[in-house]
């Protein structure tokens, strides 16, 4: 019961703040747009481990590519992209968020 209303305040948290962090880099973007982006102030690291524990459930095993392919830039913060391309895998990330009825269930909690 702990240990899941802890991971649901987690993904609660990464799947409120996307549209902001989102709303931040695209006003960045018509200021800046060469600017490249090293770190991203949202802990992806307990959503991966929840992706990969759940293998058969399609919204997640998309998730999962897609944090798997960019897991040095969202998760270990080693590399550095432009404003949009993490635009555009912020909202693929939320949009699976959202395609997932697992994930849907933790932020109804």
């Amino acid at each position: 019961e702990k240990r899941t209303k802890e991971f649901a305040f987690k993904i609660k948290n990464i799947y409120y703040s996307i549209p902001f962090i989102i709303q931040d880099l695209k006003s960045i973007n018509q200021v800046n747009p060469s600017i490249s982006i090293s770190k991203i102030k949202i802990d992806f690291s307990e959503l991966y481990i929840y992706c990969q524990k759940n293998k058969y459930n399609n919204s997640l095993k998309e998730m999962r590519s897609i944090l798997e392919k960019n897991k040095d830039y969202l998760i270990n913060n080693t590399d550095s992209e432009s404003i949009k391309f993490t635009i555009e895998l912020l909202e693929q990330i939320r949009k699976e968020m959202l395609n997932s009825n697992k994930i849907s269930e933790f932020i109804k909690l």
